[in-house]
């Protein structure tokens, strides 16, 4: 496995950023009644796909017209195959949903959708336009074979089956090392070493996902400081217990007598594997942790939709935002600077 992640990993390259342009602070097209073809062209020009960016316009102001002219909307969604994607923009009318008027859906009589796919150059170094379906479909037919291969289905089964046995089903997991009913320090180092050992596949699905960019790099990045923080966590746990006679009851106190290597593993893997989020309030962003890696691609328990999810994630943002400067921090160095929201 080691070596196919070798050469899938050669498929990695840059993300092509999707810049935005708020087409309601145009005055002109904010008093349309609706938007035309003109209106809510992208720019996809040479230059910009050389520095590794497009730029769409989006239409977010949700007041609805009277005389059934309804609300103009204009948005877009990516789809990443990797070294290729495809943007699929959405514009036209919305009507005010009658099955929750807080939020509205598209005119089932107007909205136009089409799409604009790219893929990366390796020999040039940047993303070009793809106009020509027959090649289009070629890429799509190479990376799909990747996808379906054996080796990615076995590490995709490794890291689900994994995260199933350790936190969904993490009473079981605790009760079979024997951590609920007077553990020693021995169950402990056993626990410890069932982690340690599955940390590597976690590192090949995150990298996995990386590769067919459903991790950006930043996300990417902040997931391997959390696994180097929980290497990090379980070897001073590790010096702790083999410090301790191995058979002998394993005594929280002496723990914290002795820096709390113990407590603050347990407390670290709460932080990384309780579905949740790591908030940058500088960049106003959010980073999935490892349960929320496995959780966002899951089905929502409640109601969501494009609207609700981006006023939560605004939400969330906001309030680490204070959080942060009630604190008075000003920048962030380590994993522990970061705010973290936890989905449920």
């Amino acid at each position: 496995m080691y070596q196919f992640m070798k050469e899938l990993e050669k498929m990695k390259c840059p993300p092509l950023i999707v810049k935005e342009r708020e087409l309601s602070a145009d005055s002109h097209i904010r008093r349309k009644f609706m938007l035309e073809e003109v209106d809510v062209r992208p720019n996809f020009a040479k230059e910009f796909l050389e520095q590794g960016y497009v730029i769409f316009p989006v239409y977010r102001d949700n007041r609805i017209l009277p005389l059934q002219f309804g609300a103009k909307f204009c948005d877009y969604r990516v789809i990443n195959y990797g070294d290729a994607c495809e943007i699929i923009q959405d514009y036209g009318k919305r009507e005010m949903n009658p099955q929750d008027t807080r939020y509205m859906k598209p005119a089932v009589d107007n909205p136009k959708s089409r799409s604009f796919r790219f893929y990366y150059d390796r020999t040039e170094g940047r993303y070009k336009q793809e106009n020509n379906e027959d090649k289009w479909q070629s890429r799509l037919a190479e990376i799909n074979a990747l996808k379906e291969d054996e080796t990615v289905n076995d590490l995709i089964w490794l890291y689900y089956d994994f995260y199933d046995d350790f936190w969904f089903n993490r009473a079981q997991c605790r009760k079979r090392f024997n951590l609920d009913n007077k553990p020693t320090h021995l169950d402990y180092m056993n626990y410890i070493y069932y982690l340690d050992c599955q940390l590597e596949n976690v590192k090949a699905y995150t990298l996995l996902l990386r590769i067919f960019s459903e991790l950006e790099e930043d996300e990417y990045q902040l997931t391997v400081q959390m696994v180097d923080s929980l290497e990090q966590h379980i070897e001073q746990c590790r010096l702790y217990l083999h410090g301790q006679e191995l058979e002998a009851r394993f005594d929280p106190k002496n723990d914290t007598l002795n820096g709390k290597s113990t407590e603050k593993l347990l407390k670290l893997i709460n932080v990384l594997f309780k579905p949740g989020y790591f908030v940058d309030p500088l960049k106003e962003k959010l980073y999935p942790n490892i349960g929320q890696i496995y959780d966002r691609v899951q089905l929502s328990r409640i109601y969501n939709s494009l609207e609700t999810l981006r006023e939560k994630q605004h939400n969330i943002i906001m309030k680490a935002k204070k959080a942060f400067e009630l604190q008075g921090k000003t920048a962030l160095k380590t994993l522990t600077d970061y705010p973290v929201y936890f989905v449920n």
